[in-house]
């Protein structure tokens, strides 16, 4: 029996080395779900909050035109419409619209009859209604609601805008002007979409439109310098996140980016609009945050492996003073 015990004991040695790589690499694996997990799940939040507030962002435009063209500029215009030559009421509405401007930091206020003629600018260098902007007065006139246009860029300036109109109503309830307001997405839009709720060494957030045959990023994006409105791919590219949202699939999704980089994304919908919302992740860095786990498990491996060691060390050495010893006297 004394014979069998270093077999035994070496046994039960290598049982436990195995056993504790077993639960190490189940511990690896589990780590490797949790992680993915609670990265698809903070996407999934942070997608939809970024969604609402979005909607939120676009409502509050459109509440604030329906606003401005049933206040002030209503009074103002009705005023002049009825006394064009009162220079006075003319300086008032103007001063009006360049207040407008200002406050809420717009490119430019407009007055427009409803179909499309312009009356009235808060810069003066602007003689006439935009071709791109001309349907949202007339479709602003004809619903008599505000209507929020989409982004474009102007082919004279190379500016990205975006445009809110909203009716002006007589008494009778009929459109007699359109209050036509410029916004520029750079300042109002697109850092809403940039922000990240926490420290992330690749996530972001961009939204994307369906324009012809092709996915369009609307929004500017954070690893490469491309304006606004450039990158584009085409709907037959169906691993790339981008054309995903074009297509009008939402939810999780897994694919590449505009980089060619393996990513998680998450895509919304925006309400009320045909702006996509897509907010994803390098695979990498979650990789690199298993791989930091990994490491700590390992450790905690090789640690209690050495204990182990120390211990079988301990009792061989015991074993062999044990067999030293002179036998006890009968």
């Amino acid at each position: 029996m004394t014979d069998k015990a270093p077999w035994i004991l070496g046994m039960l040695v290598v049982a436990l080395i195995l056993g504790l790589a077993a639960a190490g690499y189940q511990r690896y694996g589990d780590e490797r779900q949790v992680i993915r997990d609670l990265r698809r799940n903070e996407l999934k939040t942070i997608a939809a909050l970024k969604a609402e507030e979005i909607t939120r962002w676009r409502m509050e435009r459109l509440r604030r035109a329906q606003l401005d063209s049933s206040g002030m500029f209503r009074t103002l215009t009705l005023s002049w419409m009825g006394r064009p030559d009162d220079v006075g009421v003319r300086a008032a509405l103007l001063a009006r619209l360049s207040l407008v401007r200002e406050t809420y930091g717009y490119r430019n206020v407009i007055i427009a009859r409803p179909d499309g003629t312009l009356m009235l600018s808060a810069d003066p260098g602007i003689t006439t209604v935009h071709p791109r902007a001309l349907w949202l007065v007339e479709r602003a006139a004809a619903q008599r609601e505000a209507v929020l246009g989409e982004l474009f860029r102007r082919t004279t300036s190379n500016e990205l805008s975006l445009n809110v109109a909203a009716p002006i109503l007589d008494e009778q309830n009929r459109p007699v002007a359109v209050v036509l307001i410029r916004m520029d997405p750079e300042a109002l839009l697109f850092p809403l979409i940039r922000s990240w709720p926490n420290a992330s060494p690749s996530a972001e957030t961009m939204m994307v439109l369906r324009d012809g045959a092709e996915a369009l990023v609307l929004s500017p994006v954070r690893h490469r310098d491309d304006p606004p409105m450039t990158i584009r791919f085409p709907l037959t590219d169906t691993n790339v996140v981008a054309v995903q949202a074009a297509l009008g699939r939402f939810g999780g999704f897994e694919g590449i980016d505009y980089r060619g980089v393996e990513v998680l994304a998450e895509i919304r919908p925006v309400a009320d609009s045909n702006w996509v919302l897509v907010a994803k992740l390098d695979r990498d860095e979650i990789c690199v945050e298993l791989r930091d786990r990994g490491w700590m498990t390992l450790v905690v491996v090789v640690l209690v492996l050495q204990l182990l060691a120390a211990v079988g060390q301990m009792v061989n050495g015991a074993r062999k003073l044990a067999r030293k010893l002179p036998p006890p006297a009968p």
